[in-house]
C-alpha cells in the first residue's frame, strides 16, 4: 500500500516502483540512521529498545526494496 501511495503522489508508472521506493527508504533510512547516531533518546532511554527500533526500521527498508523490486518486476511483464 506505501508503494502505491508513493507512486501516486510522484505521479510515477509501476515500472518506476523501484527507483520510487529506492528513494523514499534511502531519505528514510538516512534521517533514522542520523537519529539513531546524534539522538538515541529519540527512540527511549533503554538502549535496548533503541537497538529494537534500528532492527525494526532495517527489517522494513528491506520489506519495502523488495515489495519495488516485485511490483517493478510484474510491470515490467
Amino acid at each position: 500500500m506505501f508503494i502505491k501511495l508513493v507512486l501516486w503522489i510522484g505521479r510515477l508508472p509501476d515500472q518506476r516502483a523501484l527507483m520510487a521506493v529506492s528513494i523514499a527508504t534511502i531519505t528514510a533510512l538516512f534521517l533514522d540512521g542520523l537519529a539513531m547516531t546524534w539522538s538515541p533518546q529519540l527512540y527511549g532511554g533503554d538502549p535496548r529498545i533503541a537497538l529494537r527500533g534500528a532492527g525494526w526500521i532495517l527489517f522494513g527498508v528491506g520489506a519495502l526494496w523488495l515489495s519495488g523490486l516485485v511490483l517493478q518486476r510484474r510491470a515490467d511483464g
